[in-house]
């Protein structure tokens, strides 16, 4: 179902986590072009019906830890099925998915199994997609979930010790979809992340709708979020899989690129009506896979296009699939943006199911403007998977994390990029490292990808370092850790 990089034991090479409905699997990487698959004993559940996964660092221990995400129940084994009663109980209340799991990383290609002790496991809900981001500003990252068959859910880490569930409290936790891909961005260039989650509408039959929660303001410890993909436009997809917040024309607003499209088979047929006949019966019904028809070659949402739409920056997005050759009709599933020739493009490799790959080459605007960090950690996790970088440009502030994986079944290059448009200066950069580490890079060059190594902290006192761009220049810096992560202020998201 999809495989995840982070180097686990920081050692400088990136280690492998594949997951499936199965067993997943560990591939420690030798260093010398090889790989060890670590089996036995290494914490890991023997069966898991996995459609999701994450590295992270919960507790910012400098050691990476894995989120696991279940589907169908663990006790299903898809390859020897004993019972047909495996199907959900609810079309939007299911409560017989998949546990959820998460590992505390030992730094040796083994893990402990803390899901109960951190509060992961309060429900079976059937998760197919996940991110992290720290939607609270506390320095800790948060679990955000896309729920089939159910409504999503949020996940506030407290302090690396556990986790609250707080979707209901913070908005989102009300309407019961079919949570698809999870992603978060800086929409508006204020700082403050917004979540995107893909759902499924069919014209005339089912009209969920995508959900753009935009924070409007904050209860307690958490933020509110409100809904307003109807009105920027966003709504209206299709059969929504991979769903991904990314700046694709430069401008310093991150527009949205949306995967459709079920099953793709005879053409002119059908399979909506009988599956509406048993989605909308009892849960005896539902339950049991012996009363869903057999397809019979007939297509489900199938033959449906692509979306692109651009982020204007004013509020709207605008859908221009179709004007710039990103619309194909194909049976879409993940996507993962990566800049392929290293120009500053956010180019997309698109996956799909029984179809090839498709690749898009990015061809920008040539005067538009941008900047890009590759973070190393060293204090924190080698790979600096949770690592923040907001940049401070042209009156306005934008923020960027470094996943382990996001949207559906994917992970996108872990640097950074940022659209500038047409201003060629950034103020500074600030890196907040997992280990609590702020880093300051003051007027740091644009056009290129600046590597940078986490320095080291002594006790808050102020530090220089060097960070290096990918041309070989320098660019001088000072770094502090007063535990400024807490303390940092960001701008309140302005009325959309």
């Amino acid at each position: 179902m999809g495989a995840i990089w982070g180097d686990m034991d920081n050692d400088g090479d990136e280690d492998l986590f594949l997951y499936r409905w199965g067993t997943p699997t560990v591939y420690e990487n030798m260093g010398d072009e090889s790989f060890f698959r670590m089996v036995a004993n290494n914490g890991l559940p023997r069966h898991v019906n996995a459609n999701t996964a994450l590295w992270t660092d919960v507790n910012r221990d400098g050691i990476l830890d894995l989120f696991l995400g279940g589907y169908y129940h663990e006790d299903v084994n898809l390859f020897h099925v004993t019972s047909t009663r495996l199907m959900p109980d609810s079309y939007e209340y299911a409560t017989n998915g998949g546990l959820n799991y998460l590992f505390l990383g030992r730094g040796d290609g083994t893990f402990e199994d803390v899901s109960k002790e951190f509060g992961i496991q309060v429900d079976r809900r059937w998760t197919l997609a996940s991110t992290a981001a720290d939607l609270n500003n506390d320095g800790y990252p948060d679990l955000i979930l896309a729920n089939d068959y159910g409504v999503d859910q949020i996940f506030i880490n407290e302090e690396g010790r556990q986790f609250r569930e707080s979707g209901e409290e913070m908005g989102i936790g009300f309407a019961p979809k079919s949570g698809m891909s999870a992603s978060v961005a800086d929409l508006y260039g204020t700082g403050v992340y917004s979540i995107y989650i893909s759902n499924i509408s069919e014209p005339g039959v089912l009209m969920q709708g995508n959900n753009l929660w935009v924070a409007t303001g904050k209860r307690e410890e958490v933020p509110s979020y409100q809904n307003i993909a109807g009105s920027v436009g966003v709504e209206r997809g299709e059969w929504g899989y991979g769903g991904l917040l990314t700046d694709l024309n430069n401008d310093g607003y991150p527009d949205l690129y949306l995967a459709n499209g079920y099953i793709s088979d005879e053409p002119g047929t059908d399979y909506w009506y009988d599956y509406a006949k048993v989605v909308g019966g009892h849960k005896e019904i539902i339950i049991d896979a012996k009363n869903w028809p057999a397809m019979n070659g007939r297509t489900f949402s199938g033959y449906q296009r692509n979306k692109i739409w651009l982020n204007s920056g004013s509020g709207k997005f605008r859908e221009v699939g179709a004007a710039v050759g990103g619309t194909e009709i194909t049976d879409s599933r993940a996507v993962a943006m990566i800049d392929l020739h290293k120009d500053g493009s956010q180019d997309l490799v698109v996956a799909n199911q029984h179809q090839p790959v498709l690749v898009y080459h990015n061809h920008q605007e040539p005067d538009r403007k941008w900047i890009g960090f590759r973070l190393e950690g060293s204090q924190s996790n080698r790979s600096a998977i949770g690592a923040e970088v907001l940049i401070h440009w042209d009156q306005r502030v934008s923020r960027q994390t470094v996943h382990g994986g996001n949207a559906f079944s994917s992970q996108s290059q872990r640097a950074l990029l940022f659209g500038l448009h047409d201003t060629k200066t950034v103020e500074r950069a600030e890196i907040r490292w997992p280990s609590g580490v702020v880093q300051i890079l003051n007027e740091p060059e644009t056009g290129t990808y600046h590597t940078v190594l986490e320095p080291s902290s002594l006790n808050g006192s102020r530090l220089l370092d060097v960070s290096r761009p990918s041309d070989g220049a320098t660019t001088s810096n000072e770094s502090y850790s007063p535990d400024a992560i807490k303390t940092s202020i960001l701008p309140t998201p302005s009325n959309l």
